[in-house]
């Protein structure tokens, strides 16, 4: 009787590993946005205060990462409403990160060269 019993609990229940599949991927897609926000919000604003920035403002930081991230106006490529960081995919997320570090790690003239790119696609510069 132990042996059946036993057998029977170590086999989950098919559902249970894809649920918790989903949850994982919700939670890790939640916890990239969530790193996103922070450094264009919070980090990429106070280090525009130490730095010789072309931008200080979170909305101009996400701009900038948002349009090299698809090489055009963000709004051209994501045509749905709502937060731009919402609808973006993992990877696309992992790259907007990467750019945002990327602007950490760098020297000024990164961010003048991205800020640069935006601009030329929106028709200012």
């Amino acid at each position: 009787m132990k042996t059946l019993l036993s057998s029977a609990r170590r086999q989950p229940s098919p559902e249970i590993p894809q649920n918790l599949a989903l949850f994982e991927l919700d939670n890790a897609l939640e916890q990239l946005r969530q790193e996103y926000m922070w450094l264009t919000t919070v980090v990429l604003p106070q280090l525009a205060t130490q730095r010789q920035f072309p931008v200080s403002q979170d909305h101009c930081f996400q701009r900038i990462i948002l349009d090299n991230l698809f090489g055009c106006c963000w709004y051209d490529a994501l045509k749905s409403q709502g937060p731009a960081y919402r609808q973006l995919s993992e990877a696309q997320l992992r790259e907007a990160i990467a750019l945002a570090h990327s602007i950490v790690q760098l020297s000024d003239d990164y961010l003048h060269q991205l800020n640069q790119s935006s601009l030329k696609w929106r028709g200012q510069a």
